[in-house]
């Protein structure tokens, strides 16, 4: 029958189909189960990019959180250094005003009389208290910097 066919379309011209209707229609089916073979393949390919757009999206968003974070506690460690830093010049500052207040009381100690070494006596412990006081405070804020820190 396919020899018949083939020689009947040859001899007319192609107004008779070189195939059957139901060569046509297996050879549709074929292209139509391949076409659908092609559907799934792309659908599944689709779905697993969009999975892992997801995925890659997630952990973009994690890490910039955890950038804002890590930038957030420097500048809050630099603020932190800065108070550190000014509390310990004035602390210095107040060591060296006590410091030179008390060396005045000792000179003039050594060369005044009984009230003025009294009153130079007076002088280097009160001297001596503001370097006290001085030192206490710097230990106090670089604890608290200590703790804070820490947690």
């Amino acid at each position: 029958m396919g020899i018949i066919r083939k020689t009947l379309s040859v001899t007319t011209l192609g107004f008779v189909d070189w195939k059957s209707k139901r060569e046509l229609l297996a050879e549709t089916e074929a292209d139509l189960e391949a076409t659908r073979a092609d559907l799934e393949r792309t659908s599944a390919l689709r779905a697993a990019l969009e999975e892992r757009l997801d995925t890659a999206q997630h952990e973009l968003k994690g890490r910039r959180a955890d950038s804002e974070r890590t930038a957030k506690a420097a500048r809050k460690d630099e603020r932190r250094r800065m108070r550190r830093e000014a509390a310990e010049g004035k602390a210095a500052q107040a060591r060296k005003q006590a410091e030179a207040k008390a060396e005045e009381a000792r000179a003039r100690l050594q060369k005044g009389s009984k009230s003025a070494r009294k009153a130079a006596e007076r002088a280097r412990r009160r001297a001596e208290d503001l370097a006290g006081d001085a030192r206490q405070q710097v230990d106090e804020v670089a604890s608290t910097v200590r703790k804070k820190v820490r947690s």
